[in-house]
């Protein structure tokens, strides 16, 4: 039990971040209690997005796929955020030369990217990508996926692959985790939210609070708990009863707040789990020196930029946001200050001029896109830790999607296990589960 908690309530949720904050407001819309604690005074996590003097710069590139659990979720609540969509039509960059992006039959035929064997084995591969079953690719990696294709036709697909996944790793990635993204991205595509992805958070959180949803600012030191949940324990001394918790930080972060067996269970994920990494330079621009170069992919090189505010409201009239990133490969970690150099002559060679109109520049050696790479390890299930009423969500939790689709598709999944748990701590005996 806990010793003279400081508050008392039927779930307390640890993370402010799309997890966290989604869990919240499903917990209270059913009509239970929850405090939700984050660390740092701003909500969002990776989500926040920094704005200054109209800009608005999301933390590296930020692309919300339809299509997926994150949309069903948002729309469900009534939170879908306005914006534009995702940039689909630019151009390549193979060697030191660029060439039209492929979008179609078309301009597959007519890019440069290709030779005319590359064309038709592209053409072949698209065609066959909406049909494949996926488990003919059951156990293989997206390296085992493309081993065969045509070594133009492995790299344009590698390319997509990276677009959709924001992962470099072939070797190490599932393939069919890997083709059901892609499909995904293909099929339904992407959204750059108006005002950056803060919009969405801070309309989460209005949301939270109407539901009644407690906010705590602090960090939690660990779960008190044995066979069941109790509660956690802040950093200031304060303790938090509880009949459920929901932990959303990073596997490592969440196997240190916890003891005994469920500890070495998640750490022992943390330890077969592989973070996607990438080094980001986010930039605001005056004016956009040439504003049909919109989207660049390196076909050769694992690098991405794109002016989202081409189509989403980041930037005020006539001014420019762009973010470029480097994918980095679990396997060679090198990010450095070197990979800003290496973008930042992207930027020279896709926007002539840009530093003249600079008005921000931030660099991100190596910032983390996801906890958990879908490699044949898999991921925990919510309930993986075996504790009464202690529940995982993130990105890194339960494999049926990745990313945002990822972090808000566990939250739901965890509040159904705890809805569902026969403790009476979080079944208010006035309320219907049904």
């Amino acid at each position: 039990m806990v010793p003279n908690p400081s508050l008392s309530v039927d779930v307390v949720v640890v993370g402010g971040g799309l997890a966290g904050l989604t869990a919240s407001i499903l917990l209270a819309q059913r009509g239970r209690s929850v405090c939700l604690v984050e660390r740092s005074a701003q909500l969002g996590g990776r989500a926040v997005t920094q704005r200054n003097n109209g800009y608005s710069l999301n933390l590296g590139p930020h692309a919300l796929f339809l299509g997926g659990d994150a949309e069903r979720i948002l729309r469900t609540l009534d939170l879908m955020p306005q914006g534009g969509p995702a940039l689909t039509q630019g151009f390549a960059g193979l060697g030191e030369q660029l060439h039209r992006l492929p979008a179609g039959a078309g301009s597959l035929l007519t890019t440069g990217l290709l030779s005319a064997k590359g064309k038709a084995g592209a053409l072949l591969f698209l065609s066959r990508l909406m049909t494949i079953e996926p488990l003919k690719l059951q156990g293989k990696t997206v390296g085992d996926w493309l081993q065969t294709e045509h070594p133009e036709v492995r790299q344009f697909a590698e390319m997509l692959v990276r677009l959709s996944s924001y992962a470099a790793a072939p070797d190490r990635q599932d393939a069919v985790a890997a083709l059901k993204q892609l499909r995904r991205a293909m099929r339904s595509g992407a959204l750059y939210p108006d005002d950056g992805w803060q919009s969405m958070v801070d309309s989460m959180k209005m949301t939270a609070v109407a539901a009644g949803v407690q906010f705590k600012t602090g960090s939690v030191t660990h779960v008190l708990h044995d066979a069941r949940v109790h509660g956690v324990q802040l950093a200031n001394g304060e303790t938090l009863a509880a009949g459920a918790v929901i932990l959303t930080p990073p596997p490592a972060v969440t196997a240190g707040l916890l003891n005994g067996a469920a500890q070495a269970t998640i750490q022992g994920w943390s330890e077969r789990l592989v973070p996607v990494k990438a080094a980001c330079l986010d930039i605001a621009l005056r004016r956009l020196p040439r504003p049909k170069a919109t989207l660049v992919l390196g076909c050769d090189r694992p690098w991405y930029l794109a002016v989202h505010s081409a189509t989403a409201r980041l930037a005020p009239s006539g001014g420019a946001v762009i973010h470029a990133a480097w994918y980095l490969n679990p396997d060679r970690p090198d990010a450095s200050k070197q990979l800003g150099d290496e973008l930042e002559a992207v930027l020279d060679q896709v926007q002539p001029g840009w530093r003249d109109e600079l008005v921000s520049r931030r660099f991100m050696p190596s910032l983390t896109v996801t906890n958990a790479l879908d490699t044949s390890a898999g991921r925990p299930e919510p309930d993986a830790a075996q504790v009464e009423g202690l529940y995982l969500a993130g990105d890194w939790v339960a494999a049926e999607s990745m990313l945002a689709d990822a972090s808000m598709g566990s939250a739901e999944r965890a509040v159904q296990l705890a809805l569902a748990s026969p403790s009476k701590a979080i079944h208010p005996p006035s309320l219907s589960l049904s």
